[in-house]
């Protein structure tokens, strides 16, 4: 049975919950989301569980990242570091809500990867 799938994070200016209960209204069976909570009213493991009871399964939640300083994860530095810290705090705090996430590792086609970022 082919399923079909909205982003949730299309609209700044609709409560969370009016947002999931047009996705459903709509005729979606899924969705993907962000971490950007500030934008939502409710928090992502809310809106899950929201989604959840009627019917709509989350499945992929979209990591924030910084795009000044994304490219950093490639370099074996102090700035590396956060930008791996982040990525890892961003995954636990993602942890049994869904199975796939969307993680940005470079902005721009000009970044290299490198043995540190691989590792």
């Amino acid at each position: 049975m082919r399923k079909t799938s909205i982003n949730m994070y299309f609209n700044n200016e609709m409560d969370s919950k009016d947002k999931i209960d047009l996705i459903k209204r709509l005729g979606y069976d899924e969705f993907f989301t962000s971490l950007y909570e500030t934008n939502e009213t409710m928090s992502l493991s809310e809106q899950i569980e929201y989604a959840k009871s009627l019917g709509l399964k989350c499945t992929m939640i979209h990591c924030y990242y910084n795009n000044l300083h994304v490219d950093d994860f490639w370099k074996d530095s102090e700035e590396g570091d956060f930008v791996m810290k982040s990525y890892c705090d961003q995954l636990r705090m993602c942890a049994g809500l869904t199975d796939n996430f969307v993680v940005h590792l470079n902005d721009n086609y000009k970044c290299k990867p490198s043995k540190i970022g691989l590792d």
